[in-house]
């Protein structure tokens, strides 16, 4: 079956457009699968659930990236046999190959306390 375009027949906002722009609501291909509510599950070829992407309305949280418990979050570079540049761990712990560039760092707990290596800190 051949088209320049797949309309949902129940609501033709949602439509696949595969050499340009896609609008859907549900997904299965592969190891992802992704439900309504905009939320994308990703498992890993033996079928364990590893992580989910959700694009919300709410708060500040507009894109969330999670795991399912513990898992540590990569960013490579070069491909997914690439080189990695940031690890985020499942415990909260962040490791970077290179450097980290800011104004200021402040206390999360207490913004009273910071440290402005171009100025004072406290």
């Amino acid at each position: 079956m051949r088209a320049p375009i797949f309309y949902d027949v129940n609501n033709t906002g949602y439509y696949g457009d595969f050499a340009s722009t896609s609008r859907m609501n549900a997904i299965n291909y592969n190891n992802i699968y992704a439900i309504s509510g905009g939320v994308a599950h990703f498992y890993t070829s033996s079928g364990s659930l590893r992580g989910y992407i959700q694009a919300t309305e709410t708060n500040d949280a507009h894109l969330k990236i999670a795991t399912s418990g513990g898992e540590d979050i990569q960013f490579l570079d070069g491909g997914l046999g690439g080189q990695w540049n940031m690890i985020i761990r499942g415990d909260g712990d962040v490791l970077t190959n290179r450097n980290h560039y800011a104004q200021i760092f402040y206390d999360r707990n207490n913004t009273g306390y910071y440290a402005d290596p171009a100025s004072t800190s406290r």
